[in-house]
Parts: C-alpha cells; structure tokens; sequence
C-alpha cells in the first residue's frame, strides 16, 4: 500500500510541474514519458523482430542470431524507457533526440 501511495504522490508531483512548464517544454517531457514508458513495457519485442528481420537477411541462421540481438536490443531499449521516464521532469537540450533509433521496436518492421 505504502508503494501504491508513493507511486501517485509521484505522478501527481509531476503534472503539477508539468502544468506550470512553458507549453513546448510541457509536450517534451510529455512525449520522453510516453516513450519511456512504451519502450520499458515493450522492450520484448525485439525479439520477435530481430528473429524477423535476421530470418529475411540470413535465412536459416538468423533463427540462431536473431533472438540473441532482439535479447540485447531489448535490454538496450527497456533501459532507455527507464532513462526517458526518470528523466522527464528535465529539461531536454536543444537538438535532442532519444537514445534508441528508431523510437518505438514496431518501427523496425
């Protein structure tokens, strides 16, 4: 219970930091929480497109290599989502772009 609690004193503090932000920094950071939060859940995912995407490449071989780089890039990518959502109440530098390309692992299909 005690964890639930601290969890919405969380949120709450942030929209209460995110409501007195000037409106482009408040759509920043907006955006770097979705994409965090979407690219930590869904990290997985690589998986099955690297396995996709070796398969198409190398044929057989890649239902070898393909989990083992969908493993790593997944890993890579839910650490992004946890960097992009601890770090959204910051401000992001000018010409800032997220840490894995592309955004989302949908994206690489």
């Amino acid at each position: 219970m005690k964890t639930l609690v601290k969890l919405l004193l969380i949120v709450f503090i942030a929209f209460v930091i995110l409501s007195f932000a000037h409106d482009s920094y408040a759509q920043n950071a907006g955006t770097k929480l979705k994409r965090g939060v979407i690219n930590f859940f869904t990290g997985w995912y690589e998986i099955p497109v690297n396995i996709k995407k070796d398969y198409r490449e190398q044929g057989g071989w890649g239902i070898v290599t393909g989990p083992v780089k969908g493993l790593f890039f997944g890993l890579a990518r839910m650490g992004a989502g946890v960097w992009d959502t601890l770090t959204f109440p910051i401000p992001a530098p000018a010409g800032y772009e997220p840490l894995m390309k592309p955004e989302y692992a949908w994206e690489n299909e």
